[in-house]
């Protein structure tokens, strides 16, 4: 039987951070080569890529993440749904361009959020594609919230639920950080946490949300929630460093060590 492996590439790996909607070519390429050559016969394939440079600034500016709250915001929505789907364009583009048959998802058009939480989400389709074989390449985007008009279903979010909801072996997460670190990542002192287990998972907790105001420690601290629920159900994640050659070729091919792994 087909094992799934649900491949989550960071924003911060593949868009230029400081500069609004471009494009980190030279790791879209090698991580499309890695992933052609870490792709097993065997395995199944879902991609989720983040929204990097082209979500993070047109959101912060609008506030569509906290609600719909004036009629000048609809617009917004509608606007970065559409920039979502042209980045998104673009990953698949350079998956397709090393002969891998991936093809673009738009997750909002499925699902309905409650509080920027999926409520409800059918699925059926993306499991058809799966089970073709061809790997569905989704993103995080603004979606309908049945309480707040929109919120952001993010990228984490939905490789959580996909995972837990078709049973995947393992969700491997390529960052721009070698794993969970101890502290800050920008302080030399911080040290690479290899393993998270019951026995260590509420310090960890506690210690990222203290510096949950850090861009990268929060977003790290949302990871870790999302992952928490699916280590219970015997779903394993890595966390690893994507920008570090051969990294994600070799998670796909199942070494283990590379970074950070959660298996509560």
């Amino acid at each position: 039987m087909k094992k799934l492996i649900i491949l989550k590439l960071g924003g911060s790996v593949i868009t230029v951070k400081d500069n609004p909607f471009t494009p980190n070519y030279s790791n879209l390429e090698r991580l499309a080569n890695e992933i052609q050559n870490g792709v097993q016969k065997q395995n199944q394939l879902v991609i989720i890529h983040g929204a990097g440079s082209f979500g993070h600034i047109i959101v912060q500016k609008s506030g569509i993440d906290k609600g719909i709250k004036h009629p000048k915001q609809l617009n917004d929505f509608a606007v970065t749904q559409r920039i979502q789907n042209e980045w998104n364009a673009i990953v698949t583009k350079q998956l397709q361009d090393v002969n891998l048959p991936a093809i673009p998802c738009q997750v909002s058009s499925h699902v309905i959020l409650k509080q920027g939480r999926i409520d409800t989400i059918n699925l059926t389709a993306i499991e058809g594609m799966i089970k073709i074989g061809l790997i569905p390449v989704l993103y995080g985007v603004p979606a309908y919230d049945i309480v707040d008009g929109c919120r952001i279903l993010s990228g984490d979010q939905i490789a959580s639920y996909i995972a837990k909801e078709l049973q995947a072996e393992k969700i491997i997460h390529g960052t721009n950080v070698d794993g969970v670190l101890s502290g800050n990542p920008k302080n030399l002192n911080s040290k690479l946490i290899r393993e998270i287990t019951l026995e260590n998972i509420d310090e960890i907790m506690i210690n990222l949300k203290k510096h949950s105001k850090d861009d990268v420690t929060g977003q790290m601290y949302g990871k870790i929630f999302e992952l928490m629920g699916l280590a219970k159900l015997g779903i394993k994640s890595e966390i690893i460093n994507a920008n570090k050659a051969k990294n994600i070729e070799n998670a796909l091919l199942g070494t283990e060590g590379l970074g950070t792994t959660i298996k509560i």
